[in-house]
């Protein structure tokens, strides 16, 4: 496996983590109200802090996969993150999905794969 593929998958992984995670800190504390008065919980503080390094791991090895491989294949394995979000919030908050976003699911991961393969 190229490691322009390697790196373009972990970014993925990281991206997707830290976007559920920002989901979770939104759905648990009002983040206008804390950025305007200043105060922030504890556990708001280790979440922004979680997605803030997630978020950065993500961009380096974004940016290793580009220097090592083709931009338009390593954006195209960075779309699959929306299908892991999918699949972490289905997982871990029961989220369903109704046949026809399933079927757009399969046909993404298809579609990204005959581009990138």
């Amino acid at each position: 496996m190229d490691s322009w593929i390697v790196f373009a998958i972990i970014a993925m992984l990281l991206f997707s983590v830290a976007n559920v995670l920002i989901k979770v800190a939104t759905d648990n504390y009002d983040l206008s109200k804390a950025f305007s008065k200043m105060e922030f919980p504890q556990n708001l503080v280790i979440m922004l802090v979680g997605f803030a390094v997630l978020a950065l791991l993500g961009f380096f090895a974004f940016l290793t996969a580009i220097k090592t491989g083709k931009l338009a294949p390593v954006t195209a394995l960075l779309s699959f993150g929306t299908i892991m979000v999918a699949l972490i919030t289905n997982v871990l908050f029961g989220v369903s999905f109704s046949p026809k976003e399933i079927a757009a699911m399969i046909l993404a991961v298809v579609s990204v794969a005959l581009f990138v393969l």
